[in-house]
């Protein structure tokens, strides 16, 4: 069984980019991404029994016939729950098939998101966010990061934050966004580029930041309040709750 797993950047001259199943296994909110083979399966490639893949995206891996480049089936039966599954022949789902799409998953690029080891973070607009199961017994209640879930689980390893899709520029309106659920403190934002204030509700200023476009925000070092980012050179402002500490980048 694998749970909370990231597997990425691995390559095989024989099936399964990314692995060979050949007994029962279990794949529980795993990310199965950038992986090649010279032969079938870039993501992975199974021959026997049962291959049950829930709340995982396997997709953006590379095998020799492009069309069919991620789940290679020999055999046995694959269930897929909730799961974000990449170009793979139809053929190859022959057992339970539940929620399952084929979309791709807008991973941002491997890195060092906190936690021990690194992960593929979720764009801010990324269909596998909130799209998983939850609350069952089997499912986790952390990300690979260590990271608690707070809200609907997210497919694959990686659970995104309260995150800042862009800033709107209405000249009548203050704020635009307000976060009523607490936030780990890291916002992705996407159209932004300069300078940014951190202001409590008080309105005093708190910290300061110049980010580029695509640049994740990092404020956990706040102590736990509420928040408006604005975006200075513009009216735009970004309100939310900081109520959980993570590490930082």
């Amino acid at each position: 069984m694998l749970v909370n797993t990231t597997v990425t950047n691995n390559f095989s001259i024989d099936h399964g980019g990314g692995m060979f199943i050949y007994n029962k296994a279990t794949l529980i909110n795993c990310t199965v991404t950038q992986n090649k083979t010279n032969n079938n399966g870039g993501g992975f490639a199974m021959q026997t029994d049962t291959v049950n893949v829930i709340n995982t995206i396997i997709s953006g891996s590379i095998e020799k016939t492009p069309e069919t480049s991620d789940i290679s089936r020999f055999g046995g039966i694959l269930n897929v729950t909730n799961s974000i599954i990449g170009k793979t022949e139809a053929s190859a789902f022959n057992g339970v098939k539940i929620n399952v799409l084929n979309v791709d998953p807008l991973l941002l690029e491997l890195e060092d998101n906190g936690g021990p080891t690194k992960t593929h973070a979720l764009q801010n607009n990324s269909p596998a966010i909130n799209a998983g199961v939850s609350g069952l017994p089997y499912i986790p209640t952390t990300d690979q990061r260590g990271i608690a879930v707070t809200s609907s689980r997210d497919i694959g390893a990686f659970e995104s934050d309260v995150i800042a899709t862009s800033i709107y520029k209405p000249s009548d309106v203050s704020i635009n966004y307000a976060y009523p659920n607490p936030s780990k403190g890291v916002f992705y934002m996407k159209d932004v580029e300069g300078k940014v204030s951190i202001l409590n509700m008080q309105g005093a200023l708190v910290a300061e930041r110049n980010i580029s476009i695509g640049e994740l925000l990092n404020l956990t070092e706040l102590p736990k309040g509420i928040y408006m980012i604005k975006h200075l050179s513009d009216k735009n402002v970004l309100a939310f709750e900081k109520n959980y500490n993570r590490i930082d980048f």
